[in-house]
């Protein structure tokens, strides 16, 4: 960082605490959290994984790659050159 020495002070102490804060509000959310009992999280983790199951394909079959077809034939052999 280049300017004058107040000004990188400045900077640096602004950074440092907003490095050490920032997190502050997670404190309250963990606090309220931690007493949860477990069915909440096992509730929470099945939520999300049939959220991702609606995108994710079950199969390769399924993926939206899997059903384009094929180039023709044609594309797929070498090219007879006419002069």
């Amino acid at each position: 960082m280049t300017g004058s020495r107040e000004l990188v002070a400045a900077v640096r102490t602004a950074k440092q605490f907003l490095t050490y804060v920032a997190s502050g509000p997670f404190r309250y959310a963990v606090a309220e959290a931690l007493p949860l009992p477990d069915t909440h999280y096992e509730a929470f983790r099945t939520g999300l994984q049939a959220k991702r199951d609606l995108l994710k394909p079950t199969s390769p079959s399924t993926s939206p790659r899997a059903r384009t077809s094929s180039p023709p034939a044609s594309l797929n052999s070498p090219r007879a050159t006419t002069r």
